[in-house]
């Protein structure tokens, strides 16, 4: 069973991401190569910060100092 978060606020999160990811994976489209660069670098970038969002989140708000 999933936890709330992946069920509530953890659709808003995805989908979030997926709009910004595919607004920085339009510049890989892009003939200039530092545009390439950048916009592989902030969709990876995005991507590793949604895998942390949704490891660590649940752990934070099980904590007791963050009821």
């Amino acid at each position: 069973m999933l936890p709330t978060i992946f069920v509530t606020a953890g659709k808003a999160i995805m989908w979030n991401v997926i709009v910004v990811v595919a607004g920085f994976a339009i510049l890989l489209l892009s003939e200039m190569p530092p545009n390439q660069k950048l916009g592989l670098v902030c969709a990876l970038g995005i991507i590793t910060s949604l895998i942390s969002v949704f490891l660590m989140l649940p752990i934070l708000l099980k904590m007791e100092k963050f009821k």
